[in-house]
């Protein structure tokens, strides 16, 4: 009985050993640094990934981009947390600053945070990354969540464009399929009125 027990514990151990042993983790305060880029990355927690790799634009976490770049001047970026289609992050920078992160699902839609207060939502675009830019720069906290009803942090209802972003499905959340379903349905009974005038004349 003892050694089936101690034979299963084993086999617990080796899978656990063996489902961690390609992970990869990046220690709290640990920096990331892209040669071609004017932004600082480190971590301001313990995060783990599958893969990371720092490229010249941006470091790829599970090969998913996280890049944050300022207009001008310099960016330094303390990541809190990573889990798409969750990410929480500080960035301090001299002039505004580009966000593209990947990681997301295409057409989903999130919701932008700074300081803890909602301020725009954003599609996923079909390379799965959401993308922004905020003007607004000194020091702020961001994360990105779930989709949430205007107004926004700035105390305004976001225009169209705002609300749904560069990256939006045509005509917001309906597409091009619907559209060309109710132009289909739409000839159908063009034709079908057409038929019938013909028919009754004849």
């Amino acid at each position: 009985m003892k050694k089936n027990m101690f034979s299963a514990s084993l086999f617990l151990l080796l899978i656990l050993v063996a489902g961690n042993v390609n992970a990869l983790t990046l220690e709290d305060g640990a920096e990331l640094l892209p040669s071609g880029s004017n932004t600082t990355y480190e971590s301001n927690a313990t995060l783990t990934f599958d893969t990371i790799d720092v490229e010249t634009d941006a470091p790829y976490f599970n090969g998913h981009i996280f890049q944050i770049e300022p207009d001008s001047g310099f960016a330094a970026v303390k990541i809190n947390s990573w889990n798409p289609p969750t990410m929480e992050f500080e960035v301090t920078a001299t002039d505004e600053i580009v966000v593209t992160l990947g990681g997301f699902t295409f057409g989903d839609r999130h919701g932008i945070y700074v300081d803890g207060v909602h301020w725009q939502n954003r599609y996923v675009t079909s390379s799965g990354t959401l993308s922004f830019e905020y003007p607004h720069f000194s020091s702020h906290a961001f994360s990105i969540g779930d989709y949430a009803v205007p107004p926004s942090a700035d105390g305004y209802r976001p225009s169209e464009d705002e609300e749904y972003g560069v990256t939006a499905p045509p005509y917001g959340e309906f597409g091009w399929a619907y559209i060309l379903l109710g132009a289909g349905i739409i000839f159908i009974l063009l034709m079908s009125i057409v038929f019938f005038y013909r028919k009754k004349n004849n």
